[in-house]
């Protein structure tokens, strides 16, 4: 194994306690962190999850992380979440020591494009711009992290931007609408309108 390397691409849902005995082993080792908000966010993003759970496996890799491991946070930045990207950058951060290393990285990648109506573009230009602005607060808590600035800075500029047409958006909103309150009806638990009262006002205005 000491001439192996793995990548791991895990929602943290659960773990191998085994892997105490072979991460030590390997040659390198890294954790692609698949966590979306903080919790009941993350919980309902990738439901039937458990944020207490995601938090304790995530423990046990940064318990076991050696000289050997990384584990990079990449979160599928989408409709859902947004809002909450600067309170889960600086969780992360906390969890990474206040800075962003070699061990603990953040990944960009998984921008949300499709399906559409998970893509935060689609959503009321009001809304979107209340996001920007609650984002671009905390633009200065992260100008010590160079790449973390500049990808969430461009999140900010994207949000001011327009891609679709109102027709488009309108559509799109409705298939959300229709697509996530049917998804809730088989669900247990909390549901988008609950979780996000101040987006289900924002559609409601919308598509009046």
């Amino acid at each position: 194994m000491k001439n192996l390397s793995i990548t791991l691409t895990t929602n943290l849902t659960n773990v191998n306690p085994k892997l105490i005995n072979w991460l030590p082993k390997l040659k390198k080792w890294t954790i692609w962190a698949s966590v979306d908000g903080i919790g009941e966010r993350t919980e309902y993003i990738r439901y039937p999850s458990n944020f207490e759970k995601v938090c304790e496996n995530l423990k046990f890799y940064k318990d076991n992380i050696g000289q050997n491991g990384s584990i990079v946070l990449s979160p599928a930045i989408q409709l859902l979440n947004i809002d909450q990207l600067d309170e889960l950058l600086k969780w992360w951060l906390e969890f990474a020591g206040g800075k962003l290393n070699n061990q603990f990285g953040l990944s960009w990648l998984a921008q949300v494009s499709y399906p559409t109506i998970c893509n935060y573009d689609i959503l009321p230009h009001e809304y979107k711009i209340k996001i920007a602005d609650k984002l671009e607060s905390s633009l200065d808590f992260f100008k010590q992290q160079d790449s973390l600035h500049d990808n969430y800075r461009n999140q900010i500029e994207n949000l001011r931007k327009e891609v679709y047409t109102e027709e488009e958006k309108l559509h799109h909103q409705r298939s959300f609408i229709r697509y996530n309150d049917t998804q809730d009806k088989h669900r247990k638990g909390n549901t988008w309108r609950g979780l996000l009262p101040e987006l289900e006002e924002a559609l409601t205005k919308s598509l009046k």
